[in-house]
């Protein structure tokens, strides 16, 4: 089995108020909630690094789509180079 899906912050929060509510944990005992909170984290996980992650990974998939990672305009400047 994967371990548990890394999320933002605000999409652990959003997931865990959905399932809190829809199995009803406000009404649960101490250890019902203590169940649900671990099976919660089997499933999802606040990861702090999404939002830079995501933000790093999209650099460098742009450099692996040009090829050698330079950028374009250096590119598109050898046809007007040539005499």
């Amino acid at each position: 089995m994967a371990g548990p899906r890394k999320v933002s912050k605000e999409q652990y929060d959003e997931f865990r108020s959905k399932m809190e509510e829809k199995y009803g944990y406000d009404e649960m005992s101490d250890e019902e909630k203590k169940d649900f909170d671990e099976k919660i984290d089997q499933v999802a996980v606040v990861d702090n690094k999404t939002d830079q992650t995501d933000a790093d990974d999209g650099d460098e998939r742009e450099e692996r789509e040009r090829g050698d990672g330079h950028p374009h305009s250096l590119e598109d400047d050898d046809d007007e180079n040539i005499r």
